[in-house]
């Protein structure tokens, strides 16, 4: 169970679920352990002793299954297709068994749940039938569901390198985070207009906890208008997504500041469902806890977005279970894995707070998964939060005492917990898409991580790193390098947004120019060797009307010169272009040490090979080959997860 600490100092609890792709989930079909069958006595044990249980049923997974984001819409349907008649299979072998066994009722199957994505359902379930399901050939396990509860703890702007309500200009526009949650509060002045799209997964169970769904009517889903607003506040816990969103996207607050992408918009899931006894809400009743399997639904929703909206992030502030190790072997959080990671591969991080149960060695699901961004909290004054988990696999940390954001009802509330954490993250991936919307999930984690203060954990000894999001902005040039002679196309920006790049110019380079033309509308350049330029610090500008501007250097230096385009007017459709000459200098041949660090430049005449042990590029490396002998990478060479690696072909020049 995940804490939270309002300022009042009362204990909230926060849930948290996540999904996963197919073609993630290599699973031998049919084949289970010792561990599963262990798991499966406890599920039979459990149903016979309460009469029956909700479970998850997870299918032995189609074969051949790829990547539902790369398929084409007719194979994404026959695939859907198949999973259905896949999962009426199942139940229509489940209802043959329970009428053999006498159970006829007039509803074959309680509180059904059918996957749209992946392999599974979700039912209540008896004994008999738990047993009928792992006799059936199409299911691989059935685990017991189990409820989890959601985590909270001013937003501190200045510390993640937030000047004026932006990151060097940059506020997450054009961007959407998902926030699966309790709901927002979309009629909050500094939310007004951010929801976009909104959904309702929550499920009525009288047999458990007098569970009663959320959504709209009391239905187990909903996508209508006003689905995704918060619940009555009268229910403790309800203020907790609107709280999460003012984190990732309120508007500027003259006296509080903004969200962290304040720019950005929001897709509002709510996940929750009403509880009201006390073995499941303790002392706070009535409490709002969200089932796995409407978390599982509301992923899967999201995942079913991703062509409409440009999702950055989807944000889960809540978690359960307690994990030392990355957890997706567990059979619980299989399904929740696979879905995780079709979100990955489609571009979409799934970030998820750590949990505040005051442990140093362990997180909770979904954190510990290891496709998941985790987020720790830390204090304004850069230290560890005391609640706050840890553990080896934790990837950031963020600020998340005393965060100040909306909450119900117009207002703002000053709550704690990694429940905050991890919406300031889900706002820093919005603003580095907004400037490179093409980045993958792996390359902007390793911006922020390679980027980020160092923290040690007094607990553990742990140093994890706490986010700067102006210092991964500047990591980002790295990845829009202008070549030398091909010019990137298309750039656009509104107006008074800047806009980054990059041009490495190797030893003997000679007249450097570096323009933009075409498109229309008014960039100003500035180019400075070494650092970013500002407006007021640079070695060149260019400030003419339209959109060519010009910085030429006849004798460069060597080293990578950065420009800045300044929006003076909005503009689109603008090319970037860099030239210089080149002659070759020397004609040795370069061999690369062990490892290549982001700064690393290997220019040559001759060959560029890698040595026999291996060269690892952990950040970004170039190669610049001034002649057509090639480039040798022998056996070993590999590129650390997040690298890119550059290579540049010049003709030899006589």
């Amino acid at each position: 169970m995940l804490k939270w600490f309002s300022q009042s100092g009362r204990a909230l609890v926060a849930c948290a679920a996540v999904f996963v792709t197919w073609s993630a989930w290599a699973q031998p079909s049919g084949v289970r352990s010792a561990a599963d069958h262990q798991r499966h006595n406890t599920v039979l044990q459990a149903a016979a002793a309460k009469g029956s249980v909700p479970v998850i049923v997870e299918l032995v997974p189609q074969q051949q299954i790829g990547e539902l984001g790369a398929r084409a819409p007719q194979s994404q349907a026959v695939q859907l297709s198949e999973l259905r008649a896949k999962q009426n299979r199942v139940l229509s072998r489940l209802v043959t068994a329970r009428s053999n066994a006498g159970m006829r009722t007039p509803q074959a199957v309680a509180r059904l749940k059918q996957f749209n994505y992946f392999p599974g359902i979700a039912l209540r379930a008896s004994a008999q039938d738990v047993q009928a399901l792992l006799n059936d050939p199409e299911v691989l396990r059935v685990y017991e569901e189990v409820p989890r509860k959601p985590m909270l703890r001013s937003l501190t702007e200045a510390s993640i390198g937030m000047v004026s309500g932006a990151f060097q200009g940059r506020t997450g526009a054009g961007q959407v985070v998902a926030v699966l949650d309790s709901g927002v509060d979309k009629t909050h002045p500094y939310l007004a207009g951010k929801v976009v799209a909104e959904a309702c997964f929550s499920t009525t169970d009288t047999n458990f906890g007098s569970s009663t769904s959320l959504c709209p009517g009391g239905a187990s889903s909903s996508t209508a208008v006003d689905s995704g607003a918060p619940c009555s506040p009268t229910v403790y816990g309800c203020d907790h997504g609107t709280m999460v969103a003012g984190v990732v996207a309120a508007s500027a607050h003259p006296s509080f500041g903004s969200g962290v992408a304040p720019s950005a918009q929001l897709i509002s899931v709510q996940i929750y469902s009403r509880f009201d006894d006390s073995s499941s809400c303790g002392a706070e009743l009535p409490c709002t806890l969200a089932w796995p399997s409407d978390e599982i639904l509301g992923l899967e929703h999201v995942y079913g977005l991703r062509s409409t909206y440009r999702i950055a992030a989807a944000n889960l502030s809540l978690g359960g279970g307690q994990y030392s190790t990355n957890c997706e072997a567990e059979p619980e959080n299989a399904l929740e894995y696979a879905v995780i990671s079709s979100l990955r591969a489609a571009g979409i991080a799934t970030v998820a707070s750590s949990g505040n149960e005051f442990l140093s060695s362990q997180l909770a699901a979904p954190a510990c998964m290891s496709n998941v961004i985790s987020v720790g909290s830390t204090t304004d004054a850069d230290s560890v939060s005391g609640f706050s988990n840890s553990a080896g696999m934790l990837q950031l940390l963020a600020p998340g005492e005393d965060v100040t954001t909306t909450t119900v009802a117009g207002a703002y509330a000053s709550p704690s917990g990694t429940s905050f954490s991890a919406p300031m993250v889900s706002g820093a991936l919005a603003v580095l898409r907004e400037q490179h919307p093409q980045a993958s999930v792996d390359t902007l984690l390793g911006l922020l991580k390679n980027t980020g203060l160092s923290v040690v954990d007094s607990r553990n000894s742990l140093m994890k790193p706490r986010i700067r999001v102006d210092q991964a902005m500047s990591g980002l040039d790295s990845l829009t390098r202008v070549p030398n002679g091909k010019p990137l196309a298309n750039e656009s920006a509104a107006a008074g947004q800047f806009s980054y790049y990059t041009v490495v110019v190797p030893t003997g380079a000679s007249n450097l120019s570096i323009r933009t033309l075409g498109g229309t509308g008014n960039p100003t350049m500035y180019v400075r060797r070494g650092s970013r330029p500002t407006v007021s610090t640079f070695d060149c500008s260019s400030s003419n009307a339209g959109t060519s501007e010009t910085c030429t250097i006849p004798s460069p230096t060597a080293g990578t010169y950065h420009v800045m385009l300044s929006a003076a007017a909005a503009y689109s459709g603008v090319s970037v272009l860099a030239d210089f000459d080149l002659s070759c200098a020397s004609s040795n041949d370069v061999v690369l040490p062990t490892a290549i660090s982001g700064s690393a430049e290997y220019t040559t005449c001759g060959t560029i090979a890698s040595n026999a042990s291996g060269t690892a590029v952990p950040t970004t490396g170039v190669l610049q080959l001034n002649a057509p002998g090639g480039i040798r990478l022998r056996t070993g060479f590999r590129v650390t997860s997040g690298a890119r690696l550059w290579a540049r072909l010049y003709p030899e020049m006589q």
